[in-house]
């Protein structure tokens, strides 16, 4: 189906039949992806089949998860990475999917067990520097994946069980840790500041920089000293590459810009 043969159909689904939930056929992953058709991810999926390309590509050339080797996806929302990260798996490998908002933990449920991966382990929880009760302020239907932790005014929150990732994974596990995706509209540090050991032998993490969402100007000179004291070099990709950025100009960006941690050789 064409892309304009997919808008169509997706406008009859939406809001001739009122189907409150689209799945979206992705040939990138060779999956089949359900979402909410209010829901600007759904939307994008159900149309273009792809989300995040240049990041997904580049991803698929580059990680290659062996038997023994784990990621995590921290921020899961409805299984894009967790579903990417399968694919680019070896049997033995597994991947930590958190995602603490109900509703989009049932898509993962649902996204992981459709498309036979296995290896995904899906956890209802959020990701913090210690285990604990924390409220999520939900975003309205048409973002479900700009819920956050941080307070947002006139925004209903619900109670959602955190966990610290060093304490939540067994010790044993922490070396075997490959990659880390996370993406929390802002709530990053608290969450990366509770995997300082897993940290100490993650080569790549890739990371959402929203320093517009920090609530205090300071977190993004905090967030960007904290991975660099941890020998990660911080890299944005650029036409496919990653090209490493400096510390004070990274501190000083305004834009949401993802960037690739990696862990220096040696």
């Amino acid at each position: 189906m064409n892309r304009t043969l997919r808008s169509i159909s997706f406008i009859l689904l939406r809001f001739l039949l009122s189907k409150k939930f689209v799945v979206a056929r992705c040939n990138f992953l060779n999956a089949y992806l359900k979402s909410s058709p209010k829901d600007v991810l759904g939307r994008h999926l159900y149309k273009y089949g792809m989300h995040e390309p240049e990041n997904s590509k580049f991803l698929q050339e580059t990680i290659k998860l062996g038997d023994e080797d784990i990621a995590v996806d921290i921020g899961a929302n409805l299984g894009w990475y967790s579903v990417l990260l399968n694919r680019v798996s070896e049997s033995g490998s597994l991947v930590f999917a958190f995602e603490p908002d109900p509703n989009n933990f049932e898509l993962l449920k649902f996204n992981v067990t459709k498309n036979d991966c296995s290896n995904v382990k899906a956890f209802n929880k959020a990701a913090s520097d210690k285990s604990e009760t924390l409220s999520l302020y939900k975003y309205p239907e048409k973002n479900r994946g700009r819920h956050s932790l941080l307070p947002q005014k006139n925004a209903k929150k619900i109670d959602v069980s955190a966990v610290c990732l060093d304490q939540f994974l067994d010790a044993e596990l922490h070396s075997r840790v490959k990659f880390i995706k996370i993406d929390i509209e802002g709530y990053e540090f608290y969450a990366l500041r509770g995997a300082m050991n897993i940290l100490k032998y993650c080569p790549m993490v890739m990371m959402e920089f929203s320093p517009h969402l920090y609530p205090e100007p300071s977190h993004a000179t905090e967030l960007v000293h904290f991975m660099a004291n941890l020998e990660f070099v911080p890299k944005l990709l650029m036409h496919g590459k990653l090209e490493e950025i400096d510390l004070d100009s990274l501190i000083c960006e305004t834009r949401q810009v993802d960037v690739f941690w990696i862990k220096k050789l040696g």
